[in-house]
């Protein structure tokens, strides 16, 4: 009786199933090569031509239950022979998905060869034709998409089936959505878009320490009382210590009291500066309270001044300097307030936003507005007024003078 053995064959096919994944990884076919050699009891390759090769798969490795049949006739060269499992009875779309382990049994011309050969985990790589759905629900899981998109979709595994991940392909860019437990997006990049709907987060997902050059504040508040002369004096300050370059908008709130005395013109002054004790005419706010204004008591007038300038990374110090000048005034309760800006979205110049408030309606009117003016047009405004009070009192003399001269005149004629 003729011997027939199948030697070689197992390393042989590990080989071509390795192959065979790598290729799974473009087009996964449905077929297994399998290449064998045919010999006698003695090693010999079996006389070349035709013989019969029959292929099973079983559940175990002896016994078990018989799931894929092919029977095939194999021509030998050497003993040598290469054949398509599949590719007379096609593979099962649930073979390899429904079962862990699958033995391979084959028959050559009518002789059974042992043992079974266990199918390594390679073939199972053919399961990737099934990704495209989700178990039995029909929801596609992978999307190919036209010629100019493609998708990898993923789903939970519960009976809700929802969306997990999309990650998407297109011709404008790549995109990445991730959602919740319901489906509903909770992250998105999007390389396809600009601004800010191109990565939308988590609220709260991002906090301070983790973000560079953001904008940031500093502030200082003082209430103690500081009684003002015409020497300028710092009287509040604070530092911000910014990241780069960018822009600083320093604003100051206090009030003046003025404790007046008629016949004296009180004009207390603040400033914002970088200096301590030094006046800045673009950044500063004034009051008056006038020489002709009866005496009063505890007049309070509140100011507010705002500063913005461009800096530099590194720690940036502003100053409330205030002084009078004349008469006098203390000042109150100072804010003073640093807020940083890394960008800016227009042209940014120094400025100057200051405005005053009187509690005492009938000084308001007399107050002057507050402006940017040089020392030298404060003063030559101060000795204008003067003048015309000056002229006002001439007048009002002269006037008393011809009544006076006029009764006398009266006086005489009766």
């Amino acid at each position: 009786m003729q011997h027939i053995f199948l030697k070689g064959m197992v390393t042989v096919l590990l080989l071509l199933l390795v192959t065979f994944l790598a290729l799974g990884q473009v087009s996964v076919p449905n077929q297994i090569t399998f290449q064998g050699r045919l010999t006698d009891a003695s090693s010999n390759p079996v006389a070349d031509g035709s013989h019969t090769v029959n292929f099973t798969l079983w559940t175990l490795s002896v016994g078990g239950s018989n799931v894929w049949t092919e029977n095939t006739s194999q021509t030998t060269s050497g003993g040598l022979f290469t054949h398509n499992l599949g590719s007379i009875t096609a593979f099962g779309a649930a073979l390899f998905e429904n079962n862990d382990s699958l033995y391979l049994q084959i028959q050559a011309d009518g002789q059974t060869i042992s043992p079974r050969i266990r199918l390594t985990s390679n073939p199972y790589t053919r399961l990737a034709n099934n990704i495209e759905t989700y178990g039995s629900d029909g929801e596609p899981n992978i999307q190919t998409g036209g010629v100019s998109y493609g998708e990898i979709w993923l789903r939970d595994s519960d009976a809700s089936n929802f969306l997990g991940v999309n990650l998407g392909a297109y011709s404008n860019g790549g995109a990445l959505d991730l959602h919740d437990n319901v489906g509903t997006t909770v992250i998105s990049l999007d390389a396809g878009v600009t601004g800010d709907a191109s990565a939308v987060l988590l609220s709260n997902a991002v906090n301070s320490l983790e973000m560079s050059n953001e904008p940031g504040i500093a502030h200082s508040f003082n209430t103690g009382i500081v009684s003002l002369t015409t020497t300028t004096i710092s009287t509040d300050t604070v530092t911000l210590t910014v990241p780069t370059s960018g822009y600083v908008v320093v604003t100051a709130h206090a009030f003046f009291t003025i404790n007046h005395t008629a016949g004296t013109s009180d004009i207390p002054r603040a400033y914002i500066n970088t200096s301590p004790g030094v006046g800045d005419f673009d950044n500063f706010a004034i009051e008056e309270y006038h020489s002709s204004l009866p005496t009063a008591f505890d007049q309070e007038k509140t100011i507010s001044l705002t500063k913005v300038t461009s800096v530099s990374a590194g720690a940036n110090t502003y100053y409330l300097n205030a002084d009078v000048f004349s008469g006098s005034a203390v000042i109150e309760r100072r804010h003073l307030t640093a807020q940083f800006f890394p960008t800016s979205y227009g042209t940014v110049d120094n400025t100057l936003a200051s405005t005053s408030k009187s509690k005492d309606q009938a000084g308001r009117d007399l107050i002057s507005e507050v402006q940017s003016i040089t020392v030298q047009e404060h003063n030559a405004r101060l000795e204008a007024e003067v003048a015309k009070v000056k002229a006002e009192l001439e007048a009002r003399l002269q006037k008393l003078e011809q009544q006076l001269n006029k009764n006398k005149q009266a006086g005489v004629e009766e």
